[in-house]
């Protein structure tokens, strides 16, 4: 159900948890470590397909953009390229 989703992302419970996963990590990139930059919380196993780690903060991770894509095109073809 698409709107149920967009308001458990509007919530004040989901935004609390976001602020605390980057502040659990220091507000870094979990992968490459980068700081002072924008930073997306990323679920590690999907939001949509797993309803009971929505709100669960060990399925985020604080990722910089340039590794959330690569995550992103990772979980779409199941396999990660590092340098």
């Amino acid at each position: 159900n698409y709107p149920e989703l967009i308001q458990i992302r509007l919530s004040s419970e989901y935004k609390n948890m976001i602020k605390q996963t980057k502040e659990r990590d220091d507000y870094r990139c979990f992968w490459c470590g980068e700081r002072g930059v924008e930073l997306h919380s990323d679920h590690n196993l999907p939001f949509i397909d797993y309803e009971r780690l929505r709100l669960e903060p060990n399925n985020i991770q604080t990722l910089c953009i340039p590794c959330h894509k690569i995550k992103t095109k990772g979980d779409r073809i199941g396999i990660y390229i590092f340098n």
